[in-house]
């Protein structure tokens, strides 16, 4: 009788125990529930991002916490690289959803998303098809583009050309492939993109090259040499050492010329010599923006072809 009791008596604790944990998960279901009709009609999300929302949250650890897609930022990312793998979700889709819901990244972050981009930050242009680049300036974020603001004598670029847009922060250079919507009074219109890659993690772009040039010492009257430029980037060069003329510390001068013939000089210090000084590793100083944007165009453009010869 004493062991029927007992059982009978872990039996019912078992019972209000499993009640009791029933009800709780009941009443979390329904608070997850309300948090999320709440964020939907905060911030009054149409039916067609209220599928994307759905679509999302099975990519969540959890489905149930599908009201932290709205509150956290991290499980957004992960569910929506998780969706977009899968191709259940679109890019410009999850960007415009990523900018109602505004989140982005610190300007000293490494974007994930053209919807990350920081408003009034430069980045560079250049169409598919073009061998120029040209400058201009990231627009208030947008749901449906995103919208750059180019100088006036910019080309018309025309819709649904490919174009590759460069973008530096202090986590580096990144690059994004995206189409053209639009080009009307200054504004450039982007699909947004999902794909961001990042080329390089120094401040300035740099590209190895291989362009004839001429250094002297920083004076009007100094000898000006042949050298070849190993490497050139927004922020710095190397060059061949002519002569081991050149020791570190010295401040040289860099004469090139620039894609559409122009000559460029450019004011630079040695900072180190390698390959038995024959090679001078050198940072720019005093450089206008309009000079470092031809050095741009010259590491961006794809190189010139090669004439084709034969005798007909």
């Amino acid at each position: 009788m004493f062991l029927l009791l007992f059982a009978l008596w872990i039996g019912l604790l078992f019972h209000y125990h499993h009640r009791e944990r029933r009800q709780q998960r009941a009443e979390r279901m329904t608070a997850m529930q309300e948090a999320w009709d709440e964020h939907i009609r905060r911030l009054e999300l149409p039916p067609s991002w209220v599928e994307v929302a759905e679509t999302l949250s099975g990519y969540l650890r959890d489905p149930d916490e599908k009201y932290l897609l709205f509150e956290n930022q991290q499980s957004f990312n992960l569910a929506a690289e998780a969706a977009l793998s899968d191709g259940a979700v679109r890019e410009d889709t999850i960007s415009a959803l990523r900018v109602h819901l505004g989140f982005s990244v610190p300007e000293q972050g490494s974007p994930i998303s053209t919807a990350s981009l920081s408003a009034g930050a430069t980045v560079f242009v250049r169409p598919s098809r073009s061998r120029k680049t040209v400058r201009a300036r990231v627009l208030a974020p947008d749901a449906h583009h995103l919208k750059l603001q180019l100088r006036p004598e910019t080309p018309l670029i025309p819709s649904g050309s490919s174009v590759q847009v460069y973008y530096r922060n202090e986590r580096g250079i990144f690059r994004i492939v995206t189409d053209v919507l639009g080009h009307e009074d200054g504004v450039l219109s982007l699909r947004h993109s999902e794909r961001v890659s990042r080329e390089q993690k120094r401040k300035f772009f740099r590209k190895r090259v291989s362009e004839p040039a001429r250094v002297s010492h920083d004076s009007d009257e100094s000898e000006q040499h042949p050298t070849r430029i190993r490497d050139l980037g927004g922020g710095g060069a190397s060059f061949t050492n002519p002569d081991g003329l050149f020791s570190v510390g010295e401040l040289v001068r860099i004469h090139l010329s620039a894609r559409d013939g122009s000559r460029l000089t450019v004011h630079a210090k040695v900072l180190r010599l390698s390959d038995g000084r024959n090679v001078c590793h050198v940072e720019f100083f005093s450089i206008r923006e309009s000079v470092r944007d031809k050095i741009y165009n010259m590491i961006f453009a794809p190189p010139p072809k090669e004439k084709a010869t034969g005798n007909g």
